[in-house]
């Protein structure tokens, strides 16, 4: 449940990098909506996301597109669990 946690914060501040908002203003919680809503409605088109997210990962290290780095306990793996559940 922490892995699912935490790989939902990190896809967060993943979209926030995608619609160049750092902020949570009103026209980001429009797009907000809109992705998780596309999560929900068409959940393998967040597989193009997932991948890109996948390649920002030295070992268990996580790098955002803005440069922070994570620590996770599970690495990549927990990414590629989520591609796999996604497709099938």
């Amino acid at each position: 449940m922490k892995s699912i946690l935490f790989l939902w914060i990190l896809l967060i501040s993943h979209f926030c990098v995608i619609v160049r908002s750092v902020r949570c203003t009103k026209p980001f919680d429009t797009e907000f909506w809109k992705f998780q809503n596309m999560m929900r409605t068409n959940p393998t088109a967040f597989i193009p996301y997932l991948e890109d997210m996948k390649l920002r990962f030295a070992g268990n290290l996580y790098r955002t597109v803005s440069g922070l780095v994570f620590a996770t306990n599970e690495g990549p793996a927990a990414v590629q669990n989520l591609i796999d559940f996604l497709r099938y």
